[in-house]
């Protein structure tokens, strides 16, 4: 069987998974890290706030190609986005302090 992208799949091929990742001393990551605090306000964000957020800023798409993924208009996409931010301001606030 092969993947999307033409190579084959099997278990050499396979990213590691979180829960092995999270074993490993050396890719723990650092507890003072602000973008760990970011990507955990992201994560308790409502779904349709987190995949806007999360394909926005995390996959760095457009609101017009957004838009295409979700199937919605670009103005729901601004909408929710607008909407993510004020979740995020106050929770984050912290980080602009320092």
């Amino acid at each position: 069987m092969t993947r999307a992208n033409g190579e084959p799949d099997g278990p050499a091929n396979r990213r590691p998974r979180a829960a092995a990742l999270a074993h490993d001393p050396a890719s723990a990551p650092d507890p003072k890290d602000p973008t760990l605090d970011v990507h955990r306000a992201v994560a308790d964000l409502p779904e349709p706030y987190r995949v806007a957020v999360s394909l926005r800023h995390f996959a760095g798409l457009s609101h017009e190609e957004i838009a295409r993924v979700l199937s919605v208009p670009a103005g729901t996409v601004r909408s929710r986005l607008s909407r993510a931010y004020e979740r995020l301001r106050p929770l984050l606030a912290h980080l602009l302090e320092d």
